[in-house]
């Protein structure tokens, strides 16, 4: 689940910077085991608990890499009007990665080199809200 679902750590940081927990296609919710609370990760059932309006303490919402992925703008254009499309790829310098950015490899936007493709989703969020682009909501 770790590389397919945010934690609830990556989840907080993504609500932070305004992602709705609309998005979340799964939650993670405390499940009692012995009289100890955990939190596991299960499917949101868009028609039944809880709520999304209702999300409380012990209920967090949680992003799906599809959650991710339909969110990033496939077209971003930057102050000087130029129109930079998304290119998603399978990288290997001296390890296997994914590379994200918008644009082509002469004009590369957003650049972004992680192992972990939900890692890189989630960085590439960060860096769109942080530049001042929208996100697809």
């Amino acid at each position: 689940m770790k590389d397919q679902v945010t934690s609830i750590e990556q989840s907080r940081r993504l609500l932070e910077l305004g992602v709705p927990a609309e998005k979340a296609s799964m939650i993670y919710q405390s499940h009692y085991t012995q009289g100890v609370p955990k939190l596991y990760a299960q499917p949101y059932q868009r028609n039944g608990y809880p709520p999304k309006e209702k999300i409380r303490e012990d209920v967090i919402p949680a992003f799906t890499v599809a959650d991710l992925l339909g969110m990033l703008p496939k077209k971003i254009t930057t102050n000087g009007g130029a129109v930079h499309i998304l290119h998603i790829e399978a990288c290997s310098s001296t390890s296997p990665c994914w590379c994200l950015y918008w644009g082509d490899e002469e004009t590369q936007v957003g650049w972004q080199d992680r192992i972990s493709f939900l890692h890189l989703l989630e960085d590439a969020i960060e860096w769109l809200v942080s530049n001042g682009y929208e996100l697809e909501l």
